[in-house]
């Protein structure tokens, strides 16, 4: 238990650091900016034709290569600076040793994504107001889109059919979080690993052309979507209908986990050996 509590104090301690950190700030902007940009022809629709949206857009905007890459790379610029050794963290790495203060960083990550995407869905919906109508189902304006006539609004987000005749807006919704999360927590920890074992700018460079691989892989042969983790945030892209040879649902998360555990493994075994360097927060 004692443990335990150390690890948590130790995740804790980076969420504590982001009141004082302009990149928090920074990214948050980016998103707020970006998502406006992105939402805005869905909600000049809708005050057009006076008929309010269903919340449920989040799932659409991930199948959109260009929108994946712009929300993964304020992840990654979330993440860059791990391992997050700062002024202090050499004597708190002391008083807990090496695999606790890791076990620390580890459980910061994975509750850093979540906490990302989270915020992503929460201004998906705060863009869309007052235009927004609480269904239970996927709503007029949704199913609208999803059969062809978004692009003459201007509407650049692709709004699926087949999400929509496959899946209900929650599994849609909780799915795509599910599986977002389990990727920022991949992109997360192999920074981490990169960083420790190369250069402090290696992770990010090395996240971010996973991030950009989608735009390519979309443009060649499906087999490679197996090997492409951060296609497979796309419900465009699983085969959430058992039609196409697309990866499956299972496939993407089974992929997810054994990475996160594989590279927890590596981080944990970096750590145990890496000279202890103060870095500066990016």
């Amino acid at each position: 238990m004692d443990k335990i509590r150390k690890v948590i104090f130790l995740a804790g301690n980076n969420f504590r650091k982001w009141s004082a950190n302009p990149r928090i700030y920074m990214i948050l902007l980016l998103l707020i900016g970006y998502l406006n940009m992105m939402l805005s022809p869905i909600r000049d629709f809708c005050q057009t034709v006076e008929y309010p949206i269903a919340p449920w857009v989040f799932p659409f905007l991930m199948t959109q290569p260009y929108s994946l890459l712009m929300l993964l790379l304020g992840l990654i610029l979330m993440f860059c600076d791990a391992p997050f050794i700062e002024s202090e963290q050499p004597y708190i790495i002391t008083r807990t040793g090496r695999m606790l203060w890791t076990g620390g960083q580890i459980v910061y990550i994975v509750l850093a994504s979540a906490l990302y995407f989270l915020s992503v869905i929460f201004l998906t919906v705060m863009l869309l107001l007052p235009c927004i109508s609480l269904e239970s189902g996927w709503g007029k304006v949704i199913n609208t889109f999803s059969q062809g006539n978004a692009a003459r609004y201007g509407v650049v987000i692709p709004f699926d059919y087949t999400i929509v005749k496959t899946l209900s807006p929650m599994q849609a919704m909780l799915m795509e979080f599910f599986i977002c999360w389990l990727l920022g927590i991949v992109l997360g920890i192999l920074m981490f690993c990169i960083n420790l074992r190369v250069s402090r700018s290696a992770g990010a460079i090395f996240a971010a052309g996973i991030a950009i691989l989608p735009l390519f892989v979309r443009k060649t042969d499906w087999g490679l979507h197996y090997v492409s983790p951060a296609s497979w945030v796309s419900l465009s892209v699983l085969d959430i209908a058992g039609a196409t040879s697309f990866p499956s649902v299972p496939y993407a998360i089974t992929g997810f986990l054994f990475l996160t555990a594989i590279l927890t493994v590596l981080a944990m075994l970096s750590m145990r050996h890496r000279d202890i360097d103060v870095l500066k927060s990016v």
